[in-house]
């Protein structure tokens, strides 16, 4: 990033990140790009901070390959972990304020109709991860997830249907369309910690929550017969993932807790409490064909081997002081950046260069577009940076994990398309703070 916003040199508002990441830090490697690498890469200065501080650690007696090493990864790994049960979130929320007709979001459209938000964790549960993770200067690290295009129309068909029976919606384009979204974790809490009583309660239940809604997943998958699921009877009969929805019988480990406040469980069900509840609705609410009561009798003879295990992480609800400024109107948008890159820009660079030369590009006009976002009151992005030196290192390394879209051949140049979630950005810029 450091590299392309030198080299727009005169191209005008998008110098002010680069000048004041050089006046507030020493020069360093460039930040990785989203989506050029799966493992997660740990930014600079944590490793200069590291021997700066514990100089010990680092002399020639000490093994790379240490136990204290296996630890850091493992919490890195857990770091990422966090940070994408927080996308999962952050989808549900892009889903929410997707614009779906011309004049309502999706939350505006199910409350004008009487319709739980909670529809929603069907699409939430289809999630796939998107590009590679961030890591930023303060130890936090930002994940992606998507939903993949074409999913989102037949939901609406389905919550919708009653109301489409009496009138006509006409759904927007971007129902169609991929919807990408991002969430964050600091390294920090990873550590552990303490948090106040009701806080954790919320949080506890929230983690519950998740691991339970992961193992309802699994008893979709369970078998009933030879050629039979569980996820065929919901299939036959809508209601009854109603039903399947809460697993009070699950077995809960000891939860544990981030610094944060973030809660964190797992929860384990046995084969024969999933038949038990399983044979109970059978006979009480199941109303078709393809099976009978008495084959969840057999279902952990069926499913031998088979382990209901699932993790949850939840949060306690963000505290928010009085007179704080709301969030700004652009946190849930995603901006996407498309560039195209003629022949004669390209010459005769091999094909590395020219997506290179399209990136650097996209990214320049990305920042462009981020510094021009309003703050409110007539204030701008780049106002924040400039009276926030600290924040442009985040920022640069915020613009590098745009993900990229595949690049394409077109009129003898290349088009490349970079999309950029928004709703870490405000922690970044310390707004609230």
């Amino acid at each position: 990033m450091a590299r392309l916003l030198r080299a727009a040199t005169g191209c005008g508002i998008a110098i002010s990140i680069t000048a004041l990441i050089a006046a507030a830090t020493p020069p360093q490697a460039p930040p990785l790009k989203g989506g050029e690498s799966d493992e997660p890469a740990a930014p600079q200065q944590n490793t200069a901070a590291h021997q700066t501080t514990a100089p010990h650690q680092t002399t020639s007696a000490q093994d790379p390959t240490t136990a204290a090493s296996d630890e850091s990864d493992a919490a890195r790994a857990e770091v990422v972990q966090f940070a994408r049960a927080d996308a999962r979130e952050g989808l549900r929320q892009t889903i929410l304020h997707c614009r779906v007709t011309a004049d309502a979001t999706l939350d505006q459209l199910l409350a004008q109709h009487g319709i739980s938000a909670a529809c929603v964790e069907e699409l939430t549960r289809r999630a796939a991860p998107a590009g590679a993770p961030v890591w930023y200067p303060d130890g936090s690290c930002e994940t992606f997830v998507k939903l993949p295009a074409g999913l989102l129309r037949p939901a609406l068909g389905r919550w919708f249907a009653a109301v489409t029976a009496r009138q006509e919606l006409r759904w927007t384009l971007a129902v169609d369309s991929e919807l990408l979204a991002s969430g964050a974790f600091r390294q920090a809490a990873a550590t552990g910690g303490e948090t106040s009583d009701g806080a954790s309660s919320l949080a506890l239940l929230a983690a519950r929550l998740d691991a339970e809604s992961a193992l309802s997943d699994q008893v979709r998958r369970l078998k009933l017969g030879s050629a039979v699921t569980v996820a065929d009877l919901i299939a036959e009969q809508p209601r009854l993932a109603w039903a399947l929805r809460r697993w009070p019988e699950a077995r809960v480990a000891r939860p544990t807790y981030a610094a944060d406040g973030t809660c964190t469980i797992t929860a384990a069900l046995t084969l024969e409490d999933a038949a038990a509840r399983l044979a109970h609705l059978l006979r009480t609410e199941y109303q078709g064909r393809l099976t009978q009561a008495e084959a969840a009798r057999r279902l952990p003879e069926l499913n031998r081997g088979v382990k209901l295990s699932a993790r949850g992480a939840g949060r306690p609800p963000p505290r928010r002081e009085a007179g704080a400024e709301p969030p700004p109107e652009w946190i849930h948008e995603c901006l996407t950046i498309t560039v195209q890159i003629a022949r004669e820009e390209t010459g005769k660079d091999a094909p590395g260069d020219s997506i290179l030369t399209a990136r650097r590009q996209a990214e320049f006009e990305l920042t462009q577009a981020i510094e021009g976002l309003d703050l409110g009151g007539g204030g701008r992005v780049v106002g924040l940076i400039r009276e926030r030196p600290a924040a442009a290192e985040a920022v640069s390394a915020f613009i590098g994990g745009a993900i990229a879209d595949k690049p394409v051949a077109v009129d003898g140049g290349l088009r490349l398309t970079l999309r950029r979630p928004l709703r870490c950005l405000p922690r970044l810029l310390g707004m609230g703070e």
